[in-house]
């Protein structure tokens, strides 16, 4: 089992929101799988309660996060600092509480198909390494690499991860752990990091992704909705019996029971239409 984690803050919260509704669907409308959801000090109470109750009706269960504020009365924390703060706030609560792989999912991303998390799941257990993700470069021409930080994680990474984010708070998580990360990790192309801006861009999306992280507008659910990729296969099934197949009227079978006979006509054959005979004579 892998628990699905979500940072959320101020900006990202009706993004959060929209994407349990989504999650909802793909689960045809009943909860399915265990999420966690980290609010940064910036959520206000009422769009914590909001988005907690989308989160509900999507997964059996929904725990609370409150990340520490890194904020002090000389100077705002970064957008940085905040985001190295609500990774190592989730992955503190996983190794303390959760104690399972974990799925960092960011409230931009957009699962494609009902069976997503059940095939990243499988990739997962199939493979030995504790951490599974998309690889990428710090620079075009650098040889060091770094785990996008959409990625399943092993219940052990804030020990793999705390020196080095507290030593580089200003560096993005997945960039200063990329030396503990990258190593212990295999690649895939189950999540594919895509911004999408328009229309153009749905054709960029690879046939295998089972998450794509960078829907920023909501555009990509929208699609996904307009084609039913939220309905079950069963229920697609079901549709097109509905609305395409035309009823045929078979003939009834033909009845095995004997012809009845005509008026008058008496069956020698047994012993009343004998004995019906020798009367009539």
């Amino acid at each position: 089992m892998i628990q699905i984690t979500i940072p959320i803050n101020a900006d990202s919260a009706p993004q959060a929101e929209n994407l349990c509704s989504w999650i909802r669907e793909l689960n045809n409308h009943k909860p399915k799988g265990h999420a966690i959801v980290a609010f940064d000090s910036s959520v206000s109470h009422e769009m914590r309660e909001r988005v907690k109750i989308t989160a509900g009706l999507a997964f059996e269960t929904v725990e609370e996060v409150l990340v520490p504020s890194k904020d002090s009365a000389e100077k705002m924390s970064s957008a940085i600092a905040k985001r190295n703060a609500s990774f190592m706030a989730i992955a503190e609560f996983c190794q303390r509480c959760v104690r399972v792989p974990w799925l960092l999912l960011e409230p931009d991303c957009v699962p494609t198909n009902p069976e997503w998390l059940d095939k990243i799941e499988a990739f997962y257990d199939s493979q030995p390494k504790r951490y599974v993700g998309v690889h990428l470069k710090s620079k075009p021409d650098s040889e060091e690499k770094f785990l996008h930080r959409v990625s399943v994680y092993h219940m052990g990474a804030f020990m793999d991860a705390v020196k080095t984010v507290d030593a580089a708070p200003e560096v993005p998580f997945e960039i200063s752990c990329g030396q503990h990360f990258v190593p212990r990790s295999s690649k895939f192309r189950m999540i594919q990091p895509l911004k999408i801006q328009d229309e153009l861009d749905f054709a960029k999306i690879w046939p295998e992704a089972q998450i794509v992280c960078g829907d920023v507008t909501g555009a990509l659910i929208e699609k996904f909705r307009a084609d039913g990729v939220h309905i079950g296969a069963q229920k697609i099934i079901e549709r097109e019996v509905s609305e395409f197949t035309v009823p045929i009227n078979h003939p009834a079978p033909p009845s095995t029971l004997p012809p009845p006979r005509p008026p008058g006509r008496v069956d020698l054959r047994t012993k009343a239409g004998r004995a019906m005979k020798e009367q009539k004579v």
